[in-house]
């Protein structure tokens, strides 16, 4: 039997494809596996931005909150310390009572009063 010579420059291309068909498919199938790891990353960290979003929205509803008692603490003071600032600012008598706070009535008086000296 004769056999075909066979040129070894065939056999070597050969090989050299069917190796980087093998690298090719090894690194296919490395991207789908990391592709995956990332899906399941990005559906944790999807999960994650909504928990901020609704602590965020949260944290904004106390500070909207805090600011408005602080404000109203203000205008209290004000209105307390200086009854004359209600006939400048006629507007500010409709925030007596706001946020549970008492105004009283009679304006505080800003004097500290003299210890009366004992008679002899």
């Amino acid at each position: 039997m004769l056999q075909s010579p066979i040129d070894e420059t065939e056999i070597s291309q050969r090989v050299e494809a069917e190796v980087a068909k093998w690298k090719r498919e090894v690194a296919f199938n490395r991207a789908m596996e990391e592709n995956e790891l990332l899906k399941i990353q990005v559906g944790e960290q999807s999960k994650q931005i909504e928990t901020l979003k609704a602590k965020i929205k949260e944290l904004k509803t106390t500070n909207f909150d805090r600011d408005n008692l602080a404000l109203a603490q203000v205008i209290k003071h004000l209105i307390i310390q200086y009854p004359n600032i209600l006939k400048k600012y006629p507007g500010l008598k409709d925030f007596k009572g706001l946020f549970g706070f008492k105004i009283p009535d009679q304006p505080v008086q800003n004097a500290k009063k003299e210890n009366p000296s004992p008679e002899p």
